[in-house]
């Protein structure tokens, strides 16, 4: 075999590894791009998961313990007000987090935390006596918060609240005895993207607003990041009345 022949063969063969090469590189990237930008997209998920897990759990401390050196131990809605706000700090860190003005928050979203108090009854079932929603988007001295006899229903939540329901159908894992009190957290991060906007006034689905790529996060209704503590209140904190 001549050597021109030899010579030939070889560069024949090299051009065809880069074009091999250069194929599985043009199949490859688009798929290691994907995979890059949803585990980015999982990561800060979990992440966000994470810290709303954190705030549900430290209103529940709070709760327990703010009003102890008090003669009247009652919670009062001011009290849940500046618990949830301090405790919604660990995702939303100083003032930008919250309205300037009426349905007009910085980040398109912001924590929003639900009490619901239930009482346990004789024949098994579980009534929730009344629930409280505070909506950290708006200032203290405009607060949203609200107590209120309810009615059936699940708005915005994984709690479906009612009354003579069995406990299980109000939280899975709710448990409860004849007369035991138990007080349901729920904290989440609502967004509402036909009502509140950036700062340009745009207005932006879910995944731009939360910052992910590929992946919507999971919402029920307009909640983002539910997470739940249920804990029986120390004695004198709360009553079926609600608070004032």
């Amino acid at each position: 075999m001549s050597f021109l022949k030899i010579k030939n063969r070889i560069q024949n063969l090299i051009k065809n590894v880069r074009g091999a090469i250069l194929l599985e590189f043009a199949i490859c990237m688009p798929v290691l791009i994907l995979m890059l930008f949803g585990l980015h997209d999982i990561f800060k998920m979990a992440r966000m998961q994470d810290r709303t897990n954190l705030v549900a759990h430290e209103i529940v401390s709070m709760v327990q313990n703010i009003s102890q050196g008090r003669n009247d131990k009652k919670i009062t809605l001011t009290d849940l007000e500046y618990i949830c706000r301090f405790a919604s700090s660990s995702i939303y860190p100083g003032v930008t987090a919250y309205a300037t003005a009426a349905r007009r928050h910085t980040y398109v979203h912001f924590p929003y935390i639900i009490f619901y108090y239930i009482k346990g009854g004789n024949d098994g079932t579980a009534t929730c006596h009344w629930r409280v929603q505070v909506h950290t988007g708006y200032p203290v001295t405009n607060a949203y918060s609200r107590a209120t006899k309810v009615k059936n229903g699940s708005e915005w939540s994984s709690v479906s609240y009612g009354a003579d329901k069995l406990p299980s159908a109000i939280y899975p894992s709710l448990v409860i005895g004849a007369g035991e009190t138990k007080v349901i957290v729920e904290a989440f991060i609502a967004f509402q993207s036909g009502k509140d906007g950036y700062s340009n006034k745009t207005v932006n689905s879910a995944k731009q607003a939360f910052g992910t790529y590929i992946l919507t996060p999971p919402a029920i209704v307009a909640g983002h990041f539910h997470s739940v503590a249920i804990f029986t209140p120390k004695r004198g904190l709360f009553d079926e009345a609600g608070p004032i």
